[in-house]
């Protein structure tokens, strides 16, 4: 539509996004181990993420796994079960070349990640941090996209408006919350799904996702 802003600012989510879940497949997958219900599991493990302070920087791992053993029943070494979750959040490659196209048409690229201290573990393996303009991790921010606040955050940080700032994200409690605030939003379910939507917001993409060369930083 000849009205509609040109997307000028790109936010992107890192786990179920630029990397496959960990974090949801990972403690499904030692639940199942342990005879316990997965969703139940993965249930509680988001909303103590949420509540105990880890996520954004308010308290250490150890109060988060040891919440989750009291409420859920899911025992084991705590640093097993790191290693568990951060196997399982393998990067995607054609997300990380899509993140280069992005910027060589002169858009602003950034992270926003509900995520603790594991994603910078994560880019020490990845180095995924070059292909980003910014990384707004909610461990160092100290919010989350649960508050607008974290929205409002990222893009005075980086001089966007909501109506010219795209979001991509797996939540859709997130997505959700951006739409209100103002951002067009695509919720990712598959990179297919992801670019089918990302050309019909952004046409200036359609003949690079056609013909996408890789990019590195």
């Amino acid at each position: 539509m000849a009205d509609t802003p040109r997307i000028t600012t790109v936010l992107i989510d890192f786990g179920g996004v630029i990397a496959e879940e960990g974090f949801v497949n990972g403690l499904k997958g030692m639940a199942d181990v342990q005879g316990l219900d997965p969703d139940a599991v993965f249930h509680e493990a988001v909303e103590i993420m949420y509540g105990c302070g880890y996520l954004v920087g308010l308290a250490p791992e150890h109060v988060f796994w040891n919440e989750l053993e009291k409420r859920a029943g899911l025992n084991g070494d705590m640093q097993a079960k790191r290693e568990k979750l951060l196997s399982g959040f393998i990067v995607r490659p054609r997300m990380l070349e899509i993140v280069s196209m992005l910027a060589a048409q002169g858009r602003t690229v950034a992270m926003l990640s509900d995520q603790t201290d594991w994603l910078d573990e994560l880019n020490k393996k990845y180095d995924v941090f070059p292909y980003f303009h910014r990384v707004f991790n909610s461990f160092h921010e100290g919010m989350s996209k649960r508050q607008p606040e974290f929205f409002h955050h990222a893009l005075q940080e980086l001089g966007a408006t909501p109506q010219e700032t795209l979001f991509i994200d797996d939540s859709t409690q997130h997505v959700a919350l951006s739409r209100t605030l103002g951002l067009t939003a695509i919720h990712f379910d598959s990179v297919v799904q992801m670019e089918k939507e990302l050309s019909e917001i952004c046409p200036d993409m359609r003949p690079l996702l056609e013909q996408p060369p890789y990019c590195r930083p």
